[in-house]
């Protein structure tokens, strides 16, 4: 969820929930737009305060991945990968 949806539903002022956290509330207002990312000290102190609903992640935007990823087409030119599961020692004993 991002910021300013969970701030929305949760009817929080941005002053306050910036006190909360302990930043300047224009940086919630950027956070919000997207103009900002918070560190990562501050993305653990908003999602203390969110009780987990917003992600740190919510701030990239790694959330449209999933659909870029999933429409991206296979490339033919790349063997699959391959997992060695047997150390070198091992496999010479064999």
């Amino acid at each position: 969820m991002r910021l300013s949806d969970w701030l929305s539903e949760q009817q929080v002022v941005k002053a306050a929930f910036a006190e909360r956290v302990g930043v300047h509330p224009s940086q919630i207002t950027r956070y919000c737009k997207g103009v900002r990312v918070p560190t990562r000290e501050i993305a653990r102190r908003i999602f203390r305060e969110t009780g987990g609903a917003v992600d740190p992640n919510s701030f990239h935007d790694l959330a449209d991945l999933d659909a870029e990823v999933s429409d991206a087409p296979a490339r033919a030119d790349r063997p699959p990968e391959t997992r060695h599961t047997t150390s070198h020692a091992a496999s010479e004993a064999a």
